[in-house]
This record gives C-alpha cells, structure tokens and sequence, in this order.
C-alpha cells in the first residue's frame, strides 16, 4: 500500500508512509469496534465459523470508511502538508521525526496484530487501546504539523 501510494500520488516515501499506515490504524480501530459490538450481540464463535457474518462486517467497515472519507474531503480535512512532488527533502526533525518514530512503532504493531491474532478478551482490549492511541498520537501530530505550515 505504502508503494502504491507513493507512485500513484507522487508523494515523498516519508508520507506515503505516514498516509498509508494511518489509514491501516483507522481501518483496523472501525473493525476492533465492530467486533467488539458482534461479540455481544451474536458470539465470538459466530463471528469465527460463519461466512455470512464475516463479509457483512468486512461490508459494514467498508462503508463506514468510505462514509468518513467523503466527510472529512467535504470538511477539506487530511493531509494537506504533505507535497506533491516526490523529490522534495524531508528534513527529519522536529515533528517529522516525531512521526517517523511514532510511525516506525505502529508499523511494528501492526504486524504483531496480523502475526499473533486475537486470543483473548484481554489481547483483543490492549490491541484496542494501543490501536486507538497510536491513532490519536498520528493524528495531533498531523494536525500540528498542519497548524506549523
């Protein structure tokens, strides 16, 4: 996704990096909820065995990106310090170094999520928070990022 962005959009690695893995956290922190919600409403076994069940929540999450999408380009909100030319020098200080830092560690627990799945109540509850908080770290970064240019 990470080079898809990056060629497609011409954008400097550093933020199709940033862009993509956001996106992965937010997607990921809509479906945590709504498995959370499935839990109890119809069971964890349900949720694991039936077909049915599975594509209506990948549909439901699907929806509710594409809604939020069109809210937020309609509030004219997202990245717009980001440059559109992939030359550009990324100087790494200051909040770009933040970010990177902060994107180097939900990288890795994005993939310690996909690796270790879900086990337990407790694993699903402390992927959620970590999700949720990484998420809002990216996101006031980005803002003031946004703010500062």
């Amino acid at each position: 996704m990470i080079i898809l962005i990056w060629l497609l959009f011409r954008v400097h690695l550093f933020y199709a990096l940033l862009m993509a893995v956001t996106g992965y956290f937010v997607y990921v922190a809509v479906q945590m909820v709504f498995i959370f919600v499935i839990q109890w409403l119809i069971g964890v076994e349900n949720l694991t065995t039936d077909f049915y069940y599975q594509k209506m929540l990948q549909v439901i999450c699907s929806l509710i990106a594409l809604f939020t999408s069109y809210i937020l380009s309609k509030k004219r909100i997202g990245f717009s310090f980001v440059p559109d030319r992939s030359h550009a020098k990324v100087p790494l200080i200051g909040v770009n170094r933040a970010l990177l830092h902060v994107l180097i560690v939900s990288s890795v627990i994005i993939i310690g999520i996909a690796y270790t799945g879900f086990e337990g109540k407790l694993q699903f509850a402390v992927s959620a928070i970590s999700v949720i908080t990484i998420i809002l770290i990216i996101v006031q970064l980005s803002l003031w990022k946004e703010r500062k240019e």
